[in-house]
């Protein structure tokens, strides 16, 4: 699951990559400098989160409250993200437990420095025409421009491993995300923008939980990394070609999968009943 996760987060930059300048790649765009956008969780999961932004987009904060009903056993999920320019930090509130990850742009930005600038104006080429149509194959990804209007902003598509996601226009800030695995349908929506207002107060990390590096998360990234920008480098680049390796890395090797199945079976039998 870590590794789907971080694949994710790093195709979710694609689209962005499209307008990268000579020495910045997956550069956040924002309208506003800072702000506080409230969503709400409906699903297997109800619940809420609040995302605090500042400068721009380089740090965020991710506050997520939500509760699952299983066997008459009330599941409480109570997490802080907060990512930095350099860092992202995930702390479990109620196990008492964090880990951190290099930020995924930092090993994009690594890989496509140590181009010339020819090869620069390459990745921005093909990151334009394969982040305007993500593969339909494979992974069954898709991607589209301005395809909505959300609380005042216009917001892209991305479609990817059975979630579809809204970001506001040319950043990875998502403002609707629905997901469906193997039947199980998550909706985080944003209810509200207050652009303006992030309480430094909420970008300090929690006392008393030490985060740890972990290496696995850090290890695909850097991987996977290199892979987009070696395939982004290429005058022959294809959506195929691209998508090829990545699309294997998220395949779930056989036991994965069977236990996978079991669980999610057992959890849509225990909802209808």
């Amino acid at each position: 699951m870590l590794k789907k996760i971080t694949v994710f987060l790093i195709l979710l930059f694609l689209p962005v990559l499209a307008g990268a300048e000579e020495d910045k790649l997956c550069q956040v765009r924002l309208p506003f400098e800072k702000a506080t956008i409230e969503y709400s969780i409906s699903g297997v999961e109800e619940g809420t989160e609040t995302l605090y932004i500042k400068n721009f987009g380089d740090t965020t904060a991710r506050f997520h409250r939500s509760v699952m009903q299983v066997m008459g056993i009330e599941k409480v999920t109570e997490t802080i993200i907060i990512t930095e320019p350099e860092w992202i930090y995930t702390y479990d509130l109620r196990e008492k437990t964090a880990t951190k990850t290099v930020n995924p742009k930092i090993y994009l930005e690594e890989e496509y420095l140590q181009l010339n600038e020819s090869e620069r104006g390459q990745v921005r080429k093909n990151s334009e025409k394969l982040g305007l149509g993500l593969p339909n194959n494979g992974m069954n990804g898709e991607f589209e421009a301005n395809v909505m209007t959300m609380l005042g902003m216009h917001c892209d598509k991305t479609q990817l491993m059975g979630t579809t996601s809204y970001t506001i226009h040319d950043s990875d800030i998502p403002l609707k995300t629905e997901s469906n695995i193997m039947g199980m349908i998550t909706l985080i929506e944003a209810t509200s923008v207050k652009k303006g207002y992030a309480p430094e107060k909420y970008f300090l990390h929690p006392e008393g939980i030490t985060a740890v590096i972990d290496p696995e998360a850090d290890a695909v990234s850097r991987s996977m990394a290199q892979e987009i920008i070696r395939k982004l480098n290429d005058p022959e680049a294809s959506e195929n070609v691209l998508f090829k390796d990545s699309a294997h890395q998220l395949q779930p090797d056989p036991e994965e999968q069977q236990d996978m199945e079991k669980a999610i079976e057992a959890l849509k039998n225990i909802f209808e009943n």
